[in-house]
């Protein structure tokens, strides 16, 4: 498979790389319309079926994503250092050229093809009968494509959304992992993530503005156009919105009895 191939090829073609995820965006629309279709088509075929005993995969699931994504954030972490010692802050998320090319390049190649990967999580949810959020299969669609076309434009500023989503993802996918394998958990673990995950959001807004001042106001090298930017923009507010709505009906909402009795629920589960 090309898509495959590219990563391992040495040395990391970045241009081809781009040339490669400009030719699959369309394709991925396609993609996105039968995910939603499948995700749909087998939840209403689940109404009445049993839920599928599937911990052991679902364990194996969990453990390649919190491998890949901890070793993309620790290369990550190396090439972001590196930069903001040697050119400044700034430098980080507007002139990173060494963040797409070399070993981190090839990383940051897989991370966007992570994304098709990570749809997987969804049918682990529809076959194993658990509630399927809007946020969830939302999030995972509209962020394959944006990562997708911020990949093809030689966005620089996707190299802190990589940074932040790989360091969440390791701590998220680690948890689900030892969910999975039945160790009890501090119940406060998911509350955190979340909030993490709406910081996330909040500092990439913040990137955003920033960039949005340089394009406006100076001749500065930004690495990311205008339609790349409003996009990023309208989907980080998206998010933020989603996100918090999810911490304030789960953590707030009524005292916060959502969460106490999700934790009810699971113990239930464990108890049988």
């Amino acid at each position: 498979m090309e898509g495959i191939r590219i990563f391992f090829q040495r040395p990391f073609d970045y241009q081809y790389a781009r040339e490669y995820s400009g030719a699959i965006m369309t394709p991925t629309l396609w993609v996105t319309a039968a995910y939603v279709t499948l995700v749909f088509g087998t939840k209403a075929y689940m109404k009445d079926k049993k839920p599928f005993d599937l911990r052991r995969p679902l364990q194996i699931w969990n453990l390649s994503l919190a491998l890949y994504s901890g070793a993309a954030f620790l290369i990550a972490t190396k090439e972001i250092l590196t930069t903001w010692f040697n050119k400044g802050l700034a430098a980080t998320y507007t002139d990173i050229d060494s963040f797409y090319n070399g070993t981190c390049g090839a990383w940051a190649y897989l991370f966007m093809l992570s994304k098709y990967y990570e749809l997987g999580d969804t049918a682990f949810l529809v076959l194993r009968k658990r509630p399927l959020m809007l946020m969830h299969w939302l999030h995972h669609l509209t962020t394959l494509n944006l990562v997708l076309a911020g990949y093809h434009y030689d966005t620089h500023l996707y190299s802190w959304l990589l940074w932040m989503n790989t360091f969440i993802h390791t701590l998220m996918y680690s948890y689900y992992l030892l969910a999975s394998c039945g160790y009890r958990l501090p119940a406060g673990f998911a509350k955190k993530i979340t909030t993490m995950q709406i910081i996330q959001f909040c500092i990439g807004l913040s990137i955003l503005a920033y960039i949005g001042v340089l394009k406006l106001f100076t001749n500065s090298e930004t690495h990311c156009n205008w339609r790349m930017w409003w996009g990023t923009v309208f989907m980080e507010i998206l998010y933020l919105t989603l996100f918090s709505h999810f911490y304030y009906v789960s953590y707030i909402k009524d005292g916060g009895k959502k969460f106490v009795r999700d934790q009810n629920e699971k113990k239930m589960e464990k108890a049988q």
